[in-house]
């Protein structure tokens, strides 16, 4: 809860949204046929889990 976002967090303020929430990667967990990595980004959390659990999803395009 140390971020440079609103109330500690490490969400781009850019962004709409609530940071307090998990949001999937696209990185599988090596080894692992149905997980994934997640981020929570209230306090710039890594984890691991099934991809069952309901995560949120951003979508994202490089620069111009």
């Amino acid at each position: 809860l140390d971020g440079p976002g609103m109330g500690g967090c490490y969400w781009d303020p850019a962004l709409a949204g609530a940071c307090d929430s998990y949001h999937w990667t696209s990185s599988y967990f090596p080894g692992g046929e149905y997980g994934a990595w997640g981020v929570y980004f209230r306090c710039a959390e890594l984890s691991y889990n099934d991809t069952m659990v309901g995560y949120f999803v951003r979508c994202v395009r490089p620069g111009s």
